[in-house]
C-alpha cells in the first residue's frame, strides 16, 4: 500500500531531512526512515555508553562530544558534519550533496506521492482462444488460463492501480471491436471479474461466418479514446494480450492489419499513452517479428519492415495494397492522427515526376528499427506473470507533495532522483501546480528504470507552505 514518507516536525539538518524524506519503492510501496533506528542491516550505535548515577539509580547516558574537522566544520559522532562549514557549529545553512549550501524545509510532515497508474488490460477475444490445445500437458483452451492470470493481477495490485478492462472480437458481418468494458477505477476487481465471467466464444457451432476475428486496430483506437477520456492524473498504460496476428474481421488484408496495428500503438503513445504487448504462442501466429514490431510502436519506436519501408515515388508496397479498400478503412483513417495522408496538394492528381508522401503507409518505420520487444510465451500462466512483473514495476513521474510551492521560487528547490549526491538540472523537472512536481527527459526516464528507488525535493522554508494532498 502507499504510505506517507515522513513523520518529522522540527528543522533539522539536510542529512537528517534526506533521509526521512526519500521516496522508496517496492512494488508500489513508499517507505521512510525512521528517527534513531539502525537502518536494515545496520549495526546498532556503540559510541555512547549508560552507565547507573549512585546518587539516583537511574541509567545515564554518556554521548562521545563532537570532533573538529580540517575545515573546521563541527562533525557529529557518525561523522556527518553537522556545521555548515563556515567554521562554526550552526546548521541554519547545512551542507547538502557535494557540499552544494542550500536549506531545505522540514517545519512539517514531508509527503511526496507519486500519481496512481492506470492499466488498462485489453484481452483478445477470438475464437482461437477458445479451441482446445495442450498446455503444459492438460487439455485446456487459452481464454481460461489467461483469464484467471489476469485476474490474480487486478486482485492482487487493485488498491495501487486504477485498472481498466476490454474484451474484443468481431465477426466477417458485424465488426464491433470491444465486446464488453470496464469503467477505470481503483478496486475494481469485481467490476472486471463480472465483465470477464460473461464473456464467452461467440461463434456459433458449425457457422464459420460468425467466427471471431482479432479486430486489434480498431480496439486499441477505442481504448485509447477512453483514456484519452479519462480525467484522472498519472501515467496511462494499454496492456494487450492476444494470440494472434490482426485483421479487418476477415482473412485478406493481414499485412493493412499489422500496419494499422502499429500505426494505433504509435498514435496511443504520441497522446502520452505506452502500450506492452504479450503474445500467446501458438500456430495462429505466423510471424512473431509482428508482435515485436507492435511493442515498438508502443513505445513510440518505428520499427524496421521491409513492407512499411518500400515507398517510391510512384509506388508504396502497403498503399497498393490497402488505399481505396472499401474492406479496410481503418487504414486510411490511421494515415490522418499519424500525420501520414496524402497532402491534397502534390497528390491528387499525382504529378508525373512523382510524389513519395502519396504512397506512405500508416504507421511509421525506419531503417533503424526498435528495441522494444513483445513478451511471448505459450503458457498463459507465464504471460499474467510477465504482466504482474511489469505492472508491479510503473511508476509515474507525476509527484503531488503536501506542501504549496511560492509563485515564482520554483529555482529555490533542489530535486534529486536515485544519485542523492546531485540535484537533477532545474530544466529536468516542473512544477504542474504549486504541489504537483514533474519529472522530465532523462530524469524521468530514469526514474521509471525498476532499480531507481530514492527520490528527494528539498525547498527554503521560507518558499514553501503546508498544504495537505488531496486525492
Amino acid at each position: 500500500m502507499l504510505l506517507p514518507i515522513a513523520r518529522v516536525n522540527r528543522r533539522v539538518p539536510w542529512r537528517s531531512s534526506l533521509a526521512l524524506s526519500l521516496l522508496s519503492f517496492g512494488a508500489f510501496g513508499l517507505a521512510a526512515g525512521g528517527c534513531g533506528a539502525p537502518a536494515p542491516n545496520e549495526q546498532p550505535d556503540t559510541t555512547a555508553t549508560t552507565d547507573i548515577d549512585p546518587t539516583t539509580n537511574d541509567p545515564t547516558t554518556t554521548e562521545q562530544l563532537p570532533t573538529t574537522t580540517g575545515d573546521n566544520a563541527t562533525t557529529d559522532i557518525d561523522g556527518v558534519p553537522m556545521g555548515d562549514g563556515d567554521g562554526d557549529s550552526d546548521t541554519e545553512e547545512t551542507t547538502g550533496p557535494m557540499g552544494v549550501d542550500g536549506e531545505f524545509c522540514n517545519d512539517f510532515e514531508l509527503e511526496f506521492l507519486p500519481n496512481t497508474p492506470t492499466v488498462f488490460i485489453l484481452v483478445d477475444q477470438s475464437s482461437s482462444m477458445f479451441e482446445t490445445i495442450n498446455v503444459n500437458g492438460t487439455q485446456t483452451n487459452l481464454w481460461d488460463p489467461m483469464k484467471a492470470g489476469v485476474l490474480e493481477v487486478v486482485e492482487a495490485l487493485q488498491s495501487e492501480v486504477r485498472f481498466g478492462f476490454a474484451t474484443y472480437t468481431g465477426t466477417q458481418t458485424m465488426c464491433t471491436g470491444i465486446q464488453t468494458s470496464t469503467a477505470i477505477a481503483e478496486n475494481n476487481f469485481d467490476v472486471i471479474k463480472a465483465a470477464y465471467d460473461g464473456q464467452k466464444d461467440i461463434m456459433i457451432p458449425n457457422d464459420f461466418q460468425s467466427k471471431g476475428e482479432t479486430p486489434t486496430p480498431a480496439a486499441l483506437m477505442e481504448v485509447t479514446n477512453l483514456l484519452l477520456a479519462d480525467p484522472s492524473p498519472g501515467e496511462r498504460f494499454i496492456f494487450l494480450v492476444s494470440d494472434g496476428e490482426p485483421d479487418f474481421c476477415e482473412d485478406n488484408w493481414g499485412d493493412c492489419a499489422v500496419d494499422a496495428t502499429i500505426a494505433a500503438l504509435q498514435y496511443a503513445h504520441a497522446q502520452g499513452i505506452k502500450s506492452f504487448v504479450f503474445g500467446i504462442e501458438n500456430d495462429n501466429i505466423k510471424n512473431p517479428d509482428f508482435f515485436d514490431f507492435f511493442a515498438q510502436g508502443g513505445v513510440g519506436e518505428a520499427p524496421n519492415w521491409s513492407e512499411g519501408l518500400d515507398v517510391l515515388p510512384y509506388s508504396g508496397a502497403l498503399q497498393s495494397k490497402c488505399e481505396g479498400s472499401a474492406t479496410v478503412p481503418l487504414w486510411a483513417e490511421l494515415r490522418e492522427p499519424n500525420g501520414h495522408a496524402p497532402p491534397a496538394e502534390g497528390c491528387d492528381p499525382k504529378p508525373p515526376e512523382g510524389n513519395t508522401a502519396c504512397y506512405v503507409p500508416a504507421a511509421t518505420y525506419s531503417e533503424a528499427g526498435g528495441t522494444a520487444t513483445a513478451y511471448m510465451d505459450a503458457d498463459p500462466a507465464a504471460i499474467a506473470a510477465s504482466i504482474l512483473n511489469e505492472v508491479e514495476m510503473l511508476k509515474s513521474c507525476v509527484i503531488d507533495v503536501n506542501f504549496a510551492v511560492a509563485e515564482g521560487a520554483k529555482d529555490k528547490g533542489e530535486i534529486y532522483v536515485g544519485d542523492l549526491t546531485v540535484p537533477i538540472a532545474q530544466e529536468d523537472w516542473r512544477l504542474n501546480t504549486e504541489s504537483q512536481i514533474e519529472l522530465l527527459g532523462a530524469s524521468c526516464d530514469k526514474w521509471m528504470l525498476p532499480e531507481t528507488s530514492e527520490f528527494f525535493a528539498g525547498f527554503p522554508c521560507e518558499v514553501i507552505e503546508e498544504k495537505p494532498i488531496i486525492r
